[in-house]
């Protein structure tokens, strides 16, 4: 059971379990060229609402997930 849910949010308001395969990962290849091209001074348009929510979204998910790599890992093996 452990191995295909995570606990997002763990120490938060918004704690739930999610299934692995349940799990979208929203591509940020625009926004982060975006933000490239604002660093250079180059960019075409600003940063939106959806580029902020997709970067918070990844940032959260990166968080989960090495949460609950840390946690697996210490655990006994139980198969």
């Amino acid at each position: 059971m452990r191995y295909n849910q995570i606990v997002r949010a763990k120490e938060g308001t918004a704690r739930h379990i999610q299934d692995v395969n349940e799990i979208k990962i929203p591509d940020l290849w625009h926004t982060a060229a975006l933000i490239q091209a604002q660093a250079e001074g180059q960019a075409e348009r600003p940063l939106s609402a959806d580029d902020a929510e997709m970067v918070l979204e990844v940032w959260a998910l990166a968080h989960d997930l090495l949460t609950h790599i840390r946690r697996v890992c210490v655990e006994p093996n139980t198969d």
